[in-house]
């Protein structure tokens, strides 16, 4: 198989598992949850995001996949690492 696209559905696997962890953590405190409204959208967006650009890789010419190789990392490096952030500062308050 293709080594990147490998790399890319692990990426997608850990950032649901941590985005999941966090949605059963918020769930269990419903007025701390409000007050992560706004983060909790912007990891939302950046897993559907990546999952479109994973895809568009995946079912694209070579041409083409040097530019979604490009948009992954970029999102992979900015926007995906905001879950596990967000998770540890949950983890944080826990304590």
């Amino acid at each position: 198989g293709d080594d990147f696209l490998d790399k890319l559905f692990g990426t997608l696997d850990m950032a649901c598992a941590r985005f999941n962890t966090i949605l059963l953590k918020l769930i269990q405190e419903p007025l701390k949850a409000d007050e992560y409204d706004k983060k909790l959208i912007e990891c939302k967006k950046a897993i559907d995001k990546f999952y479109f650009y994973t895809n568009k890789y995946r079912f694209t010419n070579n041409i083409k996949k040097w530019y979604y190789k490009i948009v992954l990392h970029i999102i992979g490096t900015r926007q995906i690492p905001k879950i596990k952030k967000l998770l540890e500062v949950l983890e944080k308050h826990d304590t």
